[in-house]
């Protein structure tokens, strides 16, 4: 794999979904060049997401809420288990 190339071809559709889209933000969707969203945020002059980095800092600040505040997000009604049959269906039991 050769990186620049990478880095080149991001860059080619993240210029063709500004222009021809009129893109106002560009997300990564995968982890492979971490970091590089500053680099190309420059370049674009846009804001460019970091799909990791989100990931990140969404969980820093769940962690800061619970810790500074108290809050946390409640899920006692809103997951359903999977049936019985669903999880013989899909084998999700062998895999505990």
């Amino acid at each position: 794999m050769d990186p620049e190339e990478t880095k080149r071809r991001i860059v080619q559709a993240a210029e063709k979904a500004i222009e021809q889209y009129g893109a106002e933000v560009i997300i990564l969707g995968c982890t492979h060049q971490f970091g590089f969203y500053q680099e190309l945020q420059s370049a674009l002059g846009i804001p460019v997401i970091d799909a990791a980095l989100a990931a990140l800092n969404y969980a820093e600040f769940l962690v800061d809420l619970r810790n500074k505040h108290g809050w946390y997000f409640n899920k006692k009604n809103e997951y359903l288990p999977p049936s019985q049959e669903e999880i013989e269906a899909w084998k999700l039991s062998d895999l505990f």
